[in-house]
């Protein structure tokens, strides 16, 4: 029997449909729809869908979608190495977003945030995702490029459109 491993950016890449041609909701702006990436999502890494194991991932990154209707997926992983220990998190998660004024809200409806901390021994799972708000900025970068900027009181975010 074969068992399923897919690389962990395929695996977040193909469960994130591109985002539709329809226009968008009247609380979205138009500009906010279709998919961003922040950091980088590597293929070095791979997680085995059948057991749910991670395997040498080396990538850190959130590849979001957001779709015309108010519809969203999300898919976050972070590895940390300190020394001989590392530590790794992945969330996936979907649901609607909305846009009032600069503000967006992640609402989730289902998901996974999973990880460990320097062993899988260590490790966690829960289906719990919790609401997240940010202030909303679209422009442009340096280049001229589109840009979504993401803000909390605890980080900025700076997202760039990804062609998959």
């Amino acid at each position: 029997m074969k068992h399923p491993v897919r690389t962990l950016a395929l695996l977040a890449l193909t469960s994130l449909a591109p985002a539709q041609a329809a226009p968008a909701s009247p609380s979205l702006p138009s500009g906010l729809v279709g998919s961003w990436l922040f950091g980088s999502l590597g293929t070095i890494g791979y997680t085995n869908t059948r057991t749910g194991e991670w395997q040498n991932a080396s990538s850190t990154g959130e590849l979001v979608t957001i779709r015309a209707d108010g519809r969203y997926e999300r898919t976050r992983m972070l590895v940390m190495t300190t020394y001989s220990c590392t530590s790794r998190l992945h969330i996936y998660e979907k649901g609607t977003v909305s846009v009032s004024g600069t503000q967006l809200r992640y609402q989730p409806q289902e998901g996974v945030n999973q990880g460990y901390t320097c062993s899988p021994s260590n490790g966690w799972r829960t289906t719990t995702l919790s609401p997240e708000s940010y202030t909303l900025a679209l422009g442009k970068d340096s280049a001229g490029r589109p840009q979504l900027t993401l803000h909390s009181d605890k980080a900025t975010y700076q997202y760039r459109p990804y062609q998959p």
